[in-house]
């Protein structure tokens, strides 16, 4: 009876352990010092095929707000170039819906006492997976010089809530070099 517990309790540990919203990549070149840099400027195209202007929007200025809170200005003429892209995928999955697992009688047969095995349903959903990319490029140079990937964000979401969308932007610069400064 014990081992049941265990194995139970290590499925349902397994299970919230595999449900992250999003996988976070961070490339930083070493080479480069981010204390010499004080401007951005966000390029005007966010390419994506599932954000919205408002989506786009919203992206747009929580990056902003996390360069601006680590000491950088936004202006026309920049150091650094930001450009940001979200990459798209369609997915499906398949989900079994099983009822009277364990019954008295069945839907044909009234009497006795019986498991059931059948499959009553057999649903198909299909969804979209996205990929947000923020690049960080050094102007004069023309080089990348700070990248982040977030895989799985947007997951299977058409509607973006603002909170989820500055959550993410957060997790993805939390491996910025420079720290947020304090005000």
């Amino acid at each position: 009876m014990k081992s049941v517990k265990l194995f139970a309790t290590l499925i349902v540990i397994a299970l919230f352990a595999s449900c992250k919203p999003f996988e976070i990549i961070t490339e930083i070149d070493p080479t480069v010092s981010f204390k010499e840099y004080n401007n951005f400027m966000m390029m005007q195209r966010l390419e994506s095929e599932m954000m919205t202007p408002e989506t786009k929007k919203i992206v747009a200025n929580a990056i902003s707000s996390e360069l601006s809170s680590r000491g950088y200005n936004e202006t026309l003429s920049p150091e650094l170039l930001v450009k940001v892209m979200v990459i798209t995928q369609g997915k499906d999955a398949v989900s079994l819906d099983r009822v009277n697992n364990f019954y008295w009688g069945s839907d044909t047969y009234n009497y006795g006492w019986g498991i059931g095995t059948g499959i009553n349903r057999v649903n198909y959903h299909s969804y979209k997976e996205g990929t947000v990319i923020i690049d960080i490029i050094d102007r004069d140079d023309k080089q990348l010089v700070w990248q982040s990937i977030a895989t799985g964000a947007f997951k299977g979401s058409k509607k973006n809530s603002e909170k989820k969308i500055r959550k993410m932007i957060g997790k993805m610069f939390e491996q910025f070099p420079l720290p947020k400064k304090r005000k």
